[in-house]
């Protein structure tokens, strides 16, 4: 009796267990490529903020350019105006300079000798002039060379940071290809364990009506033994009460007269 309710029943027990840690990793994939796809949606949107950064740097770099060209342009616009009025500074003086070397007058001489020395200062201030509108122009190109070198440095600066997070975006989207190669793998094998478990719960099923049959025939075995011992001591006792009663008939037998 004791070695039929021992019928082992772990396989199924087993392949359930496999199936709920199946189960509960097909649980845990799901949110490992729920978190890879979050990641790498928001590392793209970092990729595109950082392209429109490139692109603004870019945009600015130039206009920035562009405005201190203006600058020097002005500038150069300046100095050829400079330049033509001290021309005409320098004519107007040595047009005076020649009245003077011709003038016999010397009222005339004085008055063309102070034409000469203002002519003279109108020259020199012109010149002044020229010079310091040739120095803002240098100025304006060496700000315009320190632009373009800043605009350059600032756009490489995004591109390299661009390119990481590009890259990024890459091992982001190949992690989260992975995990749900991995989920749907683990989700092929669930229908495989299912199918074990269903057809391990049947195989026990009929083991434990095999051994429930076997349980109901050795009962009625015991019983069938017990009822044949009874009936083996109900005809024991018969036996000896037919024995006693033959016994006593024989002794009244030899007990009387003549053996009658």
């Amino acid at each position: 009796h004791r070695d039929l309710h021992s019928f082992p029943t772990r396989r199924s027990s087993d392949l359930e267990n496999a199936l709920k840690g199946k189960e509960d990793q097909l649980d845990r994939e799901k949110e490992a490529v729920d978190r890879a796809n979050d990641a790498a949606i928001a590392k793209q949107k970092e990729v595109a903020d950082k392209k429109k950064e490139v692109a603004s740097i870019t945009e600015k770099s130039f206009a920035d350019v562009l405005t201190e060209k203006k600058n020097k342009q002005l500038k150069a616009e300046m100095l050829q105006t400079n330049k033509s009025q001290l021309q005409k500074k320098q004519n107007l003086l040595t047009v005076a300079q020649d009245k003077l070397t011709k003038e016999n007058d010397p009222a005339k001489q004085q008055k063309l000798r102070d034409d000469v020395k203002d002519a003279d200062a109108q020259s020199k201030v012109a010149d002044d002039e020229v010079k310091e509108t040739e120095k803002k122009i240098a100025t304006a190109q060496s700000k315009i060379d320190q632009t373009i070198a800043k605009g350059d440095s600032d756009i490489a600066g995004a591109q390299a940071e661009q390119k990481t997070l590009e890259s990024q975006a890459t091992d982001l989207v190949n992690a989260h290809t992975a995990a749900v190669a991995a989920h749907a793998t683990t989700k092929g094998k669930i229908p495989e364990f299912q199918a074990a478990v269903s057809s391990a719960k049947q195989v026990v099923q009929r083991s434990t009506d095999a051994k429930g049959r076997a349980i109901i025939a050795k009962d009625a075995a015991v019983k069938a033994l017990d009822d044949a011992k009874a009936a083996h001591k109900t005809a024991a006792e018969d036996q000896a009460a037919m024995m006693a009663a033959l016994d006593g008939r024989m002794d009244r037998l030899s007990a009387s007269p003549s053996g009658t």
